[in-house]
């Protein structure tokens, strides 16, 4: 969406920033090359001096650009719409909105490189526990940041209408993607959303043998390889139930075989890792994203329900009942 919540307009419009350190790009999406965007707009090179005061608002403002139209991003810059266009064009984007998702991209790979922990071995043995605290805030700010830039909106915006109108969400996974499968489940339950798993994972196959084309099944593997998963998926296709997969990268075997794959970055090397911390935190990142967007498109029935149940705990004295 273009035009959502305003960020606050300044009261001046900003000329200067002092240039910020090198960082790496994100991967080329028909822009620059190499250098970091953000970093680039952060030093303004090659640019002219009506462009210099755009750059200077975007590298001050970096979380607005998601919300703002190019006609807001002129008045807040104090520039014209056509100097961000031809500050896009000389950039090497065929358009603003191009230019738009490579700054944030490039945005937040320049944050995470502030905070570098390694994702497949976030803590060592000599660490001490404050240590451990502080590297595993930072591994799971920077993994969320990670699939921030990544997740595509399109595809989660697909994900959400199949398993929005389904009657019962099959969900399948294994070991520690079952555990996120069940706290997704649990969040369900609550606003009245059936989510059907079973906690013998060898007997999914029976869940998707039952399921029908008004259900749609919930296929979590961060690899895509696991053997149980992509046969329930094959089941599930075969059957014509529509499916949404959450796994990493475009050629996970998983992904190819699914309606709509919400693709993860790679950040962990499954064979390496010393646990998969990073990959089950990109996991529930997304469920949660999942459950937050079903939930906020019903919000007054969903949380009318959430309260009404809650209403009939045993929580009261027994002269209460």
């Amino acid at each position: 969406m273009e035009e959502q919540r305003e960020p606050r307009k300044p009261n001046l419009c900003v000329t200067n920033l002092s240039a910020g350190a090198r960082g790496g790009g994100a991967r080329d999406e028909g822009g620059t090359t190499d250098v970091n965007l953000y970093v680039k707009l952060r030093n303004k090179e090659g640019l002219t001096e009506a462009e210099g005061s755009v750059a200077s608002y975007l590298t001050a403002n970096p979380d607005a650009i998601n919300t703002l139209s190019i006609r807001k991003l002129a008045e807040y810059a104090c520039a014209s719409t056509a100097t961000i266009s031809r500050m896009c064009k000389r950039l090497k984007f065929r358009g603003y909105r191009d230019f738009r998702i490579r700054f944030y991209q490039d945005y937040l790979v320049f944050m995470r490189g502030t905070r570098q922990v390694s994702f497949d071995t976030p803590f060592a043995p000599d660490d001490t526990p404050m240590s451990i605290v502080s590297k595993i805030g930072s591994l799971t700010k920077n993994t969320i940041t990670e699939c921030q830039a990544f997740v595509d909106h399109g595809a989660t915006g697909r994900a959400v209408e199949l398993l929005g109108r389904s009657d019962n969400i099959v969900g399948v996974g294994v070991a520690d993607s079952f555990v996120r499968l069940i706290d997704f489940q649990n969040k369900m339950l609550k606003i009245g959303k059936s989510v059907r798993i079973t906690i013998l994972q060898s007997e999914q196959i029976f869940l998707c043998t039952q399921a029908t084309p008004a259900d749609c099944g919930l296929l979590v593997s961060y690899t895509g390889k696991t053997a149980e998963t992509l046969n329930e998926a094959r089941i599930l296709a075969g059957r014509g139930i529509p499916t949404v997969a959450i796994t990493s990268g475009a050629d996970s075997p998983l992904a190819q075989i699914v309606d709509v794959p919400i693709l993860l970055p790679g950040i962990e090397d499954a064979a390496g890792a010393a646990y998969t911390l990073a990959s089950q935190i990109a996991l529930e990142y997304v469920l949660n994203v999942l459950f937050s967007i079903i939930y906020s498109q019903s919000f007054d029935e969903a949380r009318r329900h959430l309260r009404q149940s809650k209403s009939l705990y045993l929580h009261r004295n027994l002269e209460d009942a």
